[in-house]
């Protein structure tokens, strides 16, 4: 019966052992995207009064060009 326990207890440590929490890093996006993108035939509201209609919005290095 003590060997059973001893057994017991030590299945119980090593399954808690192996259950640790993982953090990982919130970094944002992993890559980087360096390729120009092109919205194009796109309403673009530049102000809440001017609107362009089929507009074409680019986009280079996360800035608006």
């Amino acid at each position: 019966m003590k060997k059973f326990l001893l057994f017991l207890v030590c299945l119980s440590f090593f399954c808690t052992a192996g259950a640790q929490d993982y953090f990982p890093k919130n970094d944002g996006v992993k890559e980087e995207n360096n390729n120009p993108t092109a919205f194009t035939n796109a309403t673009v509201y530049v102000t809440p009064t001017h609107v362009i209609t089929n507009g074409t919005l680019l986009i280079h290095n996360g800035k608006v060009v």
